[in-house]
């Protein structure tokens, strides 16, 4: 393993997928918490608060940290616009804010949402780190063109040749 071919912000983006792993395992909303401690036994981990709300981001932000950590196994890891990165990130953080924000019925907030909130920042702050490092700036997240042909430049270059003829 050559961690020298993962760059900084593909580092942090991972960091925050794990971290993001281990908080959706922990408590999001409780039923009668003191400090975070669980006093009457009704509790709900992330992936009990519904696929959109954090399942989907826990596959999304591992699936995103696989395809940056295999250069570091010396595997050819799939073109993806580095923007993409930014987007799972920002669009995984909205989603646990809003989580937040509207809750579970009458369930208080645990210490495992505000964890994963902060991973979930820390994946989009890694993303914007990994688009910075492929050349873009700020203002071409501005700019809905560049965005748009960032997508049509991937995986672009010469077509593989059409399969042999069946035999027979």
């Amino acid at each position: 393993m050559d961690v020298s071919k993962v760059s900084k912000g593909s580092m942090v983006f991972i960091g925050g997928s794990v971290l993001f792993a281990i908080a959706s395992f922990l408590n999001w909303f409780s039923f009668g918490s003191v400090f975070g401690v669980n006093l009457a036994g009704a509790s709900a981990n992330g992936f009990d608060a519904g696929f959109f709300w954090c399942t989907l981001w826990f596959i999304l932000f591992l699936g995103a940290a696989v395809v940056l950590a295999l250069p570091a196994f010396g595997v050819a890891a799939p073109t993806l616009p580095a923007v993409s990165y930014v987007a799972v990130g920002a669009l995984g953080a909205i989603f646990v804010l809003l989580k937040l924000i509207i809750g579970v019925d009458f369930y208080d907030r645990s210490v495992g949402i505000f964890v994963g909130l902060a991973a979930a920042l820390v994946v989009t702050f890694g993303g914007f780190l990994v688009y910075k490092e492929s050349g873009g700036t700020l203002d071409d997240l501005k700019d809905i063109e560049k965005l748009r042909t960032s997508f049509h430049h991937v995986g672009s270059g010469p077509a593989s040749p059409p399969p042999p003829p069946p035999m027979g």
